[in-house]
């Protein structure tokens, strides 16, 4: 059995958590959730959702609007270069429609506040990782669970 540092996974520390999610650089334990390097705890955490951000299509109509009327006075006017830039603003607004996507967000609910921990387009991937946090969260001992088991002091 060889000992090739690329297929043997990285070594834990002694004391360190088994992750039960491990999916596309994102790790979640009961202590916290890795995130593309980035270690977010769940000490406080109370619970997690995932919230969807609309996409922003409101300025594709507006600016197909106005490629049509400078397409319009174009013809109107017979002048090429302003039938050329209605032309070009309606592409821009079809771009601008198109290529905005949905964002799912994976939030821990904390009693300070919210954290986003994770974007996404993927809503699948989202939901998976909402799921591990919410167990995560779950099986993690609450600071007033831990001063009752910890032995009292003299």
């Amino acid at each position: 059995m060889s000992s090739d540092p690329i297929s043997s996974p990285a070594p834990r520390a002694a004391n360190a958590p088994l992750p039960f999610f491990e999916e596309a650089n994102v790790t979640v334990s009961t202590a916290r959730i890795v995130v593309y390097g980035t270690p977010f705890p769940l000490k406080d955490a109370r619970s997690v959702r995932v919230f969807v951000d609309q996409p922003h299509r409101r300025f594709a109509v507006p600016i197909l609007v106005v490629a049509i009327l400078v397409a319009i006075y174009g013809i109107v006017i017979r002048s090429s270069p302003t039938i050329a830039i209605g032309v070009m603003l309606a592409v821009v607004s079809y771009l601008t429609w198109k290529f905005q996507t949905m964002r799912h967000r994976v939030l821990v609910v904390r009693d300070a506040g919210e954290t986003e921990v994770l974007a996404t387009s993927d809503l699948g991937f989202a939901k998976r990782v909402a799921a591990a946090l919410e167990q995560a969260v779950a099986l993690a001992p609450t600071p007033s669970a831990a001063r009752a088991a910890a032995p009292p002091t003299a």
